[in-house]
């Protein structure tokens, strides 16, 4: 009889824990639903509408789910951006279909005012773009976020430990078209969370939870422009502050001469991809606090970028390109970059002519570079920005390039100089026969020197050009036609050697004049195709040697 007494309270009394935290659940689950409400009723904004459909509490578990969450704009909001009567620019509409909180502290909560969750979820996130016509706006600083310095009443901490987000999706809409501009495939990736960390009364440091914070397998479908960008792996290191990233893509959906093809101007089509992108010492924390973006260093590992242009299209002559040097020197956000580095890289560059319709084809082979004090602080720019180069061009010819872009304020000139090395002539044909309709037969390169200096104008210089025994074809401006008079005049009148026989060397001009709708690249090539023409073709502007002043003899 006593045992079945004994069963009997056991049983009631499971069943009473039950019962007790069934009814903990609903209450709770009603308490944060109502708090949830009221919160959104007493915060609510003039541009949005945020809901949350439902809660659940799980007092076993230690979890609460939030699901159907959104955040929409207004219709008399959206019709005001239509209409281009709105104060802002774009809108954001976010949806996800839940958010779970697992691993809740409660005790924690109760007794100690702190929060800390094992994991914290994030299903279905999806975040749209609502962009609008571009308006004119009075300057105003953005308000930093101080990461060392949150305020916060009522709290005594916060820790997440881990975070995980899956398939998140990311557009951009036109808001009058309903264009989709920008669309990611869905993305799920997982890291490690964040604490805050009490350093005063109400006033909190964000911290990272674990050293490194890693993404993996990110692929973006960018339909509006018809490329696809990938990047394997993402990793930054907050203690060593480094930003490792592997295998980057960008390539385009279509073949390139359809893509470009379909642009209204001559524009580039890119396909490029990195093996590894490394930025050494990156201050996130004054970048999240809107003070600039400061790196020491950059480095970039095989690079393979092939860039191509149909020249038959029109140039957009609207289109302003700033040269390097004057951007930083206009740029208001704070940029310091100590050093980029770029090595074991290859460029090629097809550019379809319009004048002869052909292809103009020049490579770029074991690229090494470093470019030095990529600045926009003035007191930094007091030293110059330096680039230095060397390749192999034609994957042949060493060349060696170093541009000097002074920084100091209304600093418009820049210099660069040069060199070339030892190479048949012949080499250069897929280059030099499409640009200026000179094909050669036959020559040695023995060397070429050059050094020009420009401004946003011009620019002007002089090259020596070393070469033997050039034997060459002219063909008319616009077709495939040989022009014999000037093929003759070529290899009769101009001397077939530099220096000639009697042992003189000619050194040519360099000059050009600047596109400014075109970049700095097309800018330092025709400034040495001037220098290239002037020693080859006749009539070449020439700089002559100073003479040297004879003494009057008494």
């Amino acid at each position: 009889m006593s045992f079945l007494k004994f069963t009997r309270k056991k049983i009631v009394f499971i069943v009473s824990v039950i019962i007790i935290i069934l009814l903990i659940n609903s209450i709770a689950s009603f308490v944060i639903e109502n708090k949830i409400t009221e919160v959104l009723l007493k915060n609510e904004s003039k541009y949005y509408t945020a809901r949350v459909e439902a809660s659940h509490f799980k007092l076993l578990r230690r979890s609460l789910v939030l699901n159907n969450i959104s955040l929409i704009p207004k219709q008399e909001i959206l019709d005001s951006l239509k209409q281009e009567t709105s104060q802002k620019e774009k809108l954001e509409e976010i949806r996800l279909s839940s958010i779970e909180f697992n691993g809740i502290g409660i005790f924690n909560i109760l007794f100690n005012n702190k929060i800390h969750i094992k994991t914290l979820e994030i299903n279905d996130l999806y975040i749209k773009t609502i962009q609008g016509e571009e308006i004119q706006k009075t300057h105003k600083e953005k308000k930093a976020l101080n990461l060392d310095s949150i305020y916060i009443k009522k709290l005594k901490g916060l820790q997440i430990d881990n975070i995980a987000v899956n398939d998140f999706v990311y557009e951009v809409v036109d808001v009058n078209t309903n264009e989709v501009m920008f669309k990611n495939e869905p993305l799920n990736f997982a890291s490690s969370g964040f604490k805050l960390e009490e350093v005063s009364e109400h006033l909190f440091k964000i911290l990272p939870v674990k050293e490194s914070f890693e993404l993996s397998k990110i692929e973006l479908k960018m339909n509006a422009i018809k490329y696809d960008f990938s990047i394997e792996n993402i990793a930054f290191n907050f203690k060593k502050r480094l930003v490792d990233v592997k295998k980057i893509s960008l390539k385009p959906q279509v073949s390139k001469y359809k893509l470009a093809k379909s642009y209204d101007f001559c524009n580039d089509v890119y396909d490029l991809e990195i093996d590894e992108f490394k930025i050494f010492n990156f201050n996130l924390a004054k970048l999240l606090n809107n003070e600039g973006i400061f790196i020491d260093s950059v480095q970039i590992s095989g690079l393979d970028i092939e860039l191509y242009k149909d020249k038959r299209r029109p140039f957009n002559t609207n289109k302003y390109n700033s040269l390097p040097h004057i951007a930083l020197q206009k740029k208001e956000l704070p940029l310091h970059i100590a050093k980029l580095k770029v090595a074991n890289s290859v460029v090629l560059i097809e550019e379809h002519l319009a004048k002869r319709d052909s292809l103009m084809v020049v490579t770029l082979n074991n690229i090494d570079a470093i470019v030095q004090n990529i600045t926009s602080i003035e007191s930094l720019r007091e030293n110059p920005m330096l680039v230095d180069l060397t390749a192999d061009l034609m994957n042949e010819a060493p060349l060696k390039l170093h541009v000097n872009f002074p920084l100091k304020n209304n600093s418009y000139r820049f210099s660069f100089n040069g060199s070339l090395g030892a190479s048949k002539l012949k080499l250069y044909d897929s280059a030099l026969f499409p640009a200026i309709g000179l094909k050669v037969l036959s020559g040695d390169l023995n060397s070429m020197v050059f050094s020009a200096t420009a401004n946003n104008i011009s620019s002007n210089g002089r090259m020596t050009m070393l070469y033997d025994n050039l034997s060459a074809d002219v063909f008319k401006a616009n077709s495939f036609e040989e022009n014999k008079f000037l093929t003759w005049t070529v290899n009769s009148v101009i001397k077939k050697s530099n220096p000639n026989k009697y042992n003189k060397t000619r050194v040519a001009a360099m000059e050009f004049e600047r596109d400014t709708y075109k970049g700095l690249g097309n800018y330092i090539w025709k400034t040495i195709l001037s220098g290239i023409t002037n020693s080859i073709a006749p009539g070449g502007k020439q700089i002559k040697p100073h003479k040297k002043r004879r003494k009057n003899k008494r």
